[in-house]
């Protein structure tokens, strides 16, 4: 499609020239050609430069110019020494679109436990089992298991986002816009801990450097470029490994996030991994797959991928139980958001697509030293992490509403609850056995849990409320 519709611009551009009388119109028409190409051309470099840096002034006002197409080249900006510079997310604060926190957090922990977050990408619920994942399944006969637990978004951006600040997708432009950092990983510094933070693929597409990680960028560290998922995804561990010998050495509380991406599609795994099941998918490519497609050899290698992830957790569980860290260390295991495979029957494949269980749901298993173990019926979502853990470990006095939209995981349940969910062009509110999708003009559409249309029922009016709360709580008015 593109080649033909450049090579239909091309003809149309040829055409023109010729109507053209000769010499002087000709000359004329190419040098104000010439003189917006240079501009365009300049003003996209340019773009891509300050993109690259991480220059807020800059970037902020791409959503101010109409019909913007601004392009970006991160990696490319990386090998040519181009790197974020941190004062770059500093806004100012006359000007800020967010009050974030509310209030000054008051945090004092006098235990520091170690933290370790482990985040597989794609996970599904039902992918918590023995069979494929025999160490995480281990761990959960040890730890609180979450059985109701959803992410913030059906995309890495909106998933990873609510686990590492615990408030809904919807901020991230905003907090794109001013780089403002998660308090988590503030509150973490300020009480000494070492971070050690990797991500497989690299974790500024999406900018995860510049929200979550903004504080501490400096500190993050991605896998070898020359290898695939998996190695990629073995060498971080074994980076995390050394790290977590080091500040153990060193005697200081350390919280280690590890974000694996073997499970992502095409589904990785070494060459020669026994397959968990048979037959399976050499490779993936969802464009061709119909509803009618049999997705067990899809399955089968996805199925084989998280079984790989899981046996680079078994590794990591595996040193803490060596080196005797089980009873100072929180585990969580869980996953950045779902994959769907026509779970649905309506043609629907990988994630970003719907807002079902199937794309949304993911394990939440948490082992917290002293608090007991089995299984939890309430819903509970990806927000629910970071208010759980710095009222906890990191003993912040705070209403929780002060820097959080999420629930304490640890507390009674408050009851049933409405989740606001994102994703790339869409948002909706599940409430109950109900999922209200809106478009960005507002406009909602109810479906049930089978994604199928609920014509004669409208959203109700306080979860919209309560989700209205959660979108604008952080937000100067």
């Amino acid at each position: 499609v593109l080649a033909a519709v450049a090579t239909a611009e091309v003809l149309l551009a040829w055409a023109c020239w010729k109507l053209l009388s000769p010499a002087p119109h000709r000359r004329r028409v190419l040098q104000a050609w010439t003189a917006i190409a240079l501009l365009m051309g300049g003003g996209q470099v340019a773009t891509a430069y300050y993109d690259a840096l991480g220059e807020r002034a800059v970037i902020s006002q791409w959503n101010y110019l109409p019909w913007a197409q601004p392009i970006t080249a991160k990696s490319f900006m990386r090998r040519l020494g181009v790197h974020s510079q941190q004062q770059a997310g500093l806004p100012d604060p006359r000007h800020a679109q967010l009050q974030y926190p509310l209030q000054p957090l008051r945090c004092q922990s006098h235990r520091r436990p170690n933290v370790l977050m482990v985040v597989l990408e794609s996970l599904r619920h039902d992918a918590l089992t023995a069979q494929y994942m025999p160490h995480t399944a281990a761990l959960a006969d040890s730890a609180r298991v979450y059985d109701h637990h959803f992410s913030t978004g059906n995309a890495t951006r909106y998933g990873l986002f609510g686990l590492l600040y615990g408030l809904p997708g919807g901020y991230w432009p905003s907090m794109l816009d001013e780089q403002r950092g998660s308090q988590l990983f503030k509150v973490l510094q300020q009480q000494g801990y070492d971070l050690h933070l990797y991500g497989s693929a690299p974790l500024y597409s999406p900018e995860f450097d510049r929200t979550a990680f903004a504080d501490v960028r400096d500190q993050l560290h991605q896998g070898p470029p020359d290898l695939d998922s998996a190695g990629r995804d073995r060498a971080i561990v074994a980076s995390l490994q050394k790290d977590i010998e080091q500040s153990q050495d060193a005697q200081r509380p350390w919280f280690g996030f590890v974000f694996l991406d073997s499970t992502h599609a095409p589904y990785h795994m070494p060459a020669g991994y026994p397959p968990v099941a048979m037959p399976m998918a050499a490779d993936i490519d969802f464009l061709k797959f119909g509803p009618d497609h049999d997705p067990t050899p899809e399955l089968n290698r996805y199925h084989t991928a998280v079984h790989y992830a899981d046996s680079l957790v078994g590794e990591l569980l595996d040193q803490l139980r060596a080196q005797g860290l089980e009873q100072d260390t929180i585990v969580l295991v869980t996953g950045d958001h779902a994959e769907e495979f026509n779970d649905l029957k309506l043609n629907y494949w990988g994630h970003n697509g719907n807002f079902s269980n199937h794309q949304l749901q993911v394990p939440f298993v948490l082992r917290w030293p002293g608090e007991g173990s089995g299984h939890d019926a309430r819903t509970s979502s990806h927000e629910d992490w970071v208010p759980t853990l710095m009222r906890h470990a990191l003993g912040c006095e705070n209403a929780l509403g002060d820097f959080s939209t999420g629930q304490d995981l640890l507390a009674v349940p408050q009851g049933p609850r409405s989740l606001v969910v994102e994703s790339w062009s869409q948002r909706a509110v599940r409430h109950g056995d109900a999922i209200y999708v809106f478009d960005k003009f507002g406009n909602a559409t109810a479906l049930d849990q089978n994604y199928l249309p609920l014509p004669q029922q409208a959203p109700d009016p306080a979860s919209l409320r309560t989700a209205w709360d959660a979108l604008t709580r952080f937000r100067n008015r």
